[in-house]
């Protein structure tokens, strides 16, 4: 994805899922105020989650499962105020999601779909709020809304 993408200032959505894409999402992304859909998923891109993309006020799917992305996710994720769809899944973050995330999610934001790496063994992931827990590329169980 170049960054030569932040110019493009109208753009709604990018989906770019299963296109073989590798390298990193460029910060530019974070320029597109408008976008409401940013799915990347089924690809190989890397490198951290981009700080640039709390900046999307709009965005309501954050889709960037089956990717080599690493690191922590970003707690001011749960921020963005329109965010109903983020998929996490399949990739190499770490962390806890519960104290930074779910319990913020449940009581203020109107998330329906959130899946992450939260299967054991191997947890990878904390996450007791997601709908949906995955065990690096080898199965994901949706939750049932009573745990």
């Amino acid at each position: 994805i170049p960054p030569s993408i932040g110019s493009y200032s109208s753009l709604t959505e990018i989906k770019l899922g299963s296109n073989l894409l590798s390298g990193f999402l460029p910060d530019e992304v974070g320029q597109l105020s408008k976008l409401e859909n940013l799915s990347v998923g089924n690809n190989t891109l890397d490198g951290p989650v981009l700080e640039t993309l709390l900046e999307l006020s709009h965005l309501k799917v954050l889709s960037l499962e089956l990717n080599e992305f690493s690191g922590t996710i970003p707690e001011g994720l749960r921020k963005l105020p329109n965010l109903l769809e983020l998929r996490l899944h399949d990739n190499n973050f770490e962390g806890d999601l519960d104290s930074a995330f779910c319990e913020e999610t449940s009581s203020s934001h109107g998330i329906s779909i959130l899946t992450a790496d939260c299967l054991a063994p191997g947890l990878e992931v904390s996450c007791s709020c997601c709908s949906t827990c995955c065990n690096d590329r080898s199965g994901c169980v949706k939750r049932d809304d009573s745990t």
